[in-house]
């Protein structure tokens, strides 16, 4: 391939370089196990590896992943939380290993950093509250 000789181009790489390397990957120093379909497996894995992080293909070789300096945190990432087997959920509590939907490398994404591994509960304490009108503030055309 041949690049335009262009003067633009050589007072960038003068003045500054070209890739800026201060600024930190989002998921860097994250190892990631992904579990779901293998379409899906494969997109979110080009995603997380261009983000800086580490694409685990199972349970056994995410585990001595922290022994390695290079990963200091571990989550499963889940195409859907009802797919998911016992076994694997049984693994990850008694290892300590947050399970998170895939809608969480999106919005850490969106916020440009790496949110916090909370798991969204919807338990009927945690629904926000909804005020039903009254009989007698419902109008009459209804």
């Amino acid at each position: 391939m041949i690049l335009p000789n262009r003067n633009d181009m050589k007072w960038i790489r003068i003045e500054r370089g070209v890739h800026c390397t201060i600024q930190k990957h989002i998921f860097e120093r994250v190892g990631i196990m992904l579990h779901g379909k293998h379409s899906f497996c494969t997109k979110l894995a080009s995603i997380i590896k261009h983000g800086g992080g580490k694409v685990f293909k199972t349970l056994q070789w995410l585990l001595p992943s922290t022994d390695d300096k290079r990963t200091s945190m571990r989550v499963i990432v889940v195409e859907d939380k009802s797919r998911i087997s016992r076994h694997l959920s049984y693994c990850a509590l008694e290892q300590d290993i947050p399970i998170m939907p895939c809608s969480w490398i999106i919005k850490s994404l969106y916020s440009g950093k790496l949110l916090p591994f909370k798991e969204e509960n919807n338990t009927p304490s945690s629904l926000p509250f909804v005020k039903v009108p009254s009989s007698i503030d419902m109008s009459q055309e209804i």
